[in-house]
């Protein structure tokens, strides 16, 4: 049996997939190790340097320019990466001669052998890894099970398929879905390309879907409140119900470390961005170390790529791209309104100039980027909900009680940025909300 293991990531990630694949041959050293460059890079003499199991995805995908110029301004960073995965799996089933093809995100780190999902693979097509596997009714503090509501019932940092009909037949059908369904948007439900993976129970009977149940697989922070890293007889890491000394013990296959600041990492700095009040659980400490002190003596590698810039965060003149105007493009497109090359500064039709004659371009090299503020973040939040309430005070006493119900419920679908567009062209004035056809 031939074995691919992939990943997908920007070229700034390209260190962080190389430390990865360190970790996966030293205990599967059989199998065959691809990284897919969501990216562009400046010149051919940066790709001649580029280590030789890395492959430029736009150059092999079959995505042709007009959608690879949609999908990559439409979608950020995380929802690109996502987009094209099944077209990264579609083309290792069309070029490649393996049985077995296993996605993995980048920061990713294995500590045992994947046997266990071979097995699986020797009886299913599709395996799964689930967000969380235990009941437990205490409030842990985590929000853990508020969160995988809106991400979904499995996790995609991981996704193992046979060569076979039955996973072909699941890409093609998660390929369609992903054409404008990849986004992060809790208005539509969608959390990139994860949250379909909870249709494929119904999809899929147990013999062609495995939903594989091994503590020790997919290890992550969304997890750490029901699984304790524990030190085995043999000096391995060992994986139980936390607070349950009778559960079972299944060996530490790999940890995601998801949400974490890598270069906090490099100088020993524990930094979690995305669960906030995650408690610092002394058995975590013990797998965190071993990735930091991974990442410390790949330093060469890692800061060989961790500071280029993810080239589809920027206009061709250099202007960063916002959040904003992502969606406002998906709007605009969704009325058929066409941009050749949405990254074009060139021409007073372009898309970048229509953005700057309707002041939508703010150029401050001095202020934080706005997408990277949050509630969690923002500065003065309580005088900014104060007056949001006056405003909103002031509304409710213009248009009275019954109608500014109405007013609340419309507000929604009104505020969702695609439907902004009539700030770029006033013929969308009386037809701007945004309805996915």
């Amino acid at each position: 049996m031939t074995n691919c293991v992939f990943t997908i990531c920007a070229k700034n990630y390209i260190g962080l997939a190389k430390i990865l694949e360190e970790s996966l041959k030293q205990h599967n050293p059989e199998c065959n190790f691809l990284i897919f460059v969501a990216d562009e890079f400046d010149n051919n003499e940066d790709i001649k340097k580029l280590p030789s199991n890395v492959i430029i995805a736009r150059t092999v995908l079959n995505i042709n320019k007009a959608k690879w110029d949609d999908f990559s301004f439409k979608y950020n960073l995380t929802e690109f990466c996502t987009a094209i995965k099944p077209y990264c799996f579609l083309y290792l089933f069309d070029n490649k001669q393996y049985d077995t093809f296993i996605y993995l995100d980048p920061d990713i780190y294995f500590f045992n052998s994947l046997a266990p999902v071979y097995d699986a693979l020797s009886i299913h097509s599709i395996v799964l890894t689930p967000h969380i596997l235990n009941i437990d009714a205490r409030d842990n503090g985590e929000n853990t099970l508020d969160a995988i509501l809106s991400a979904g019932v499995f996790n995609l940092g991981f996704l193992a398929l046979k060569n076979d009909m039955c996973s072909k037949k699941m890409i093609l059908w998660w390929c369609h879905q992903l054409d404008d369904k990849c986004f992060i948007d809790n208005f539509d439900g969608y959390f990139t390309d994860q949250k379909w993976m909870n249709f494929l129970p119904i999809f899929f009977n147990d013999n062609a879907l495995h939903i594989i149940r091994h503590k020790g697989l997919n290890v992550a922070p969304w997890n750490y409140y029901e699984r304790e890293i524990i030190i085995q007889d043999n000096c391995t890491f060992g994986v139980r119900y936390r607070g349950d000394t009778s559960s079972s013990i299944d060996d530490l296959i790999f940890v995601h470390y998801s949400g974490y600041d890598y270069n906090a990492f490099k100088e020993g700095i524990v930094i979690q961005n995305n669960i906030l009040q995650l408690p610092d659980y002394n058995d975590i400490k013990q797998i965190t170390g071993v990735y930091i002190s991974s990442i410390k003596e790949q330093k060469d590698i890692f800061d060989t790529y961790i500071y280029l810039r993810y080239t589809y965060n920027f206009f061709e003149n250099g202007v960063p791209i916002d959040k904003f105007h992502r969606r406002i493009y998906r709007g605009l497109t969704a009325k058929d309104k066409d941009f050749p090359n949405p990254f074009s500064a060139k021409g007073g039709d372009s898309y970048f100039c229509r953005l700057k004659k309707s002041r939508l371009i703010f150029l401050d090299k001095n202020r934080v980027h706005v997408d990277k503020i949050s509630h969690n973040n923002i500065e003065n939040m309580g005088k900014k909900v104060k007056l949001f309430n006056c405003i909103f005070k002031m509304i409710f006493k213009m248009i009275g009680y019954r109608n500014y119900q109405l007013f609340l419920r419309f507000f929604p679908r009104f505020s969702r940025f695609e439907s902004q567009i009539f700030l770029v062209d006033k013929k969308y004035n009386l037809d701007s909300l945004f309805y996915w056809k």
